[in-house]
């Protein structure tokens, strides 16, 4: 019995040390992250995919086939997905 009592006990001693270790906050470093754009690209540098807020939505248009076109009706952030010639190719709002 006197050993179950101890294994509990410091059972309880180290859950608590682990807990309290979990919720200090590290120094220097916010526990929120913001990400106001996120690029994804292939290993040689292309972007394929940007998912950003409205203000960080690439360029002020589209380009398709090596053109920069306007971008119309863009009410907040959005997915964009480029093709293999890193034109725009889709997205979504």
């Amino acid at each position: 019995m006197r050993i179950l009592k101890v294994y509990t006990a410091s059972t309880t001693v180290l859950l608590a040390v682990f807990a309290v270790a979990a919720s200090r906050k590290t120094a220097g470093v916010s526990s929120r992250r913001l990400m106001l754009r996120v690029n994804f690209v292939e290993k040689n540098g292309q972007v394929k995919m940007v998912i950003a807020n409205k203000a960080r939505l690439p360029g002020p248009g589209n380009i398709v086939s090596g053109k920069l076109g306007q971008r119309e009706g863009l009410k907040g952030p959005g997915i964009l997905f480029y093709n293999e010639k890193g034109d725009e190719c889709g997205g979504l709002q």
